[in-house]
């Protein structure tokens, strides 16, 4: 468990991933080999489809994410 999940209470799993260029935003990056950081809510059954609304986002898991992303970045960018 690292220090985010005791932080957050997310379940992260990381695992690589070579060259993620599916359907995905982080595509475009991961073709130039520009490395990426992606974390995904786990969706809910209307993810992607004509009833998926704003409401139905986790916003607790949305708002750890972001902070995880933000800390993660931060010891990178500061090691």
């Amino acid at each position: 468990m690292n220090l985010s999940s005791k932080l957050f209470g997310l379940n992260i799993k990381p695992r690589p991933w070579n060259k993620p260029i599916s359907g995905s935003d982080n595509a475009s990056f991961a073709r130039q080999d520009i490395p990426i950081m992606w974390f995904h809510t786990e969706g809910h059954p209307s993810y992607h489809l004509p009833d998926d609304t704003v409401e139905k986002i986790d916003i607790q898991k949305y708002e750890a994410i972001i902070k995880t992303s933000f800390l993660t970045l931060w010891k990178l960018a500061n090691e």
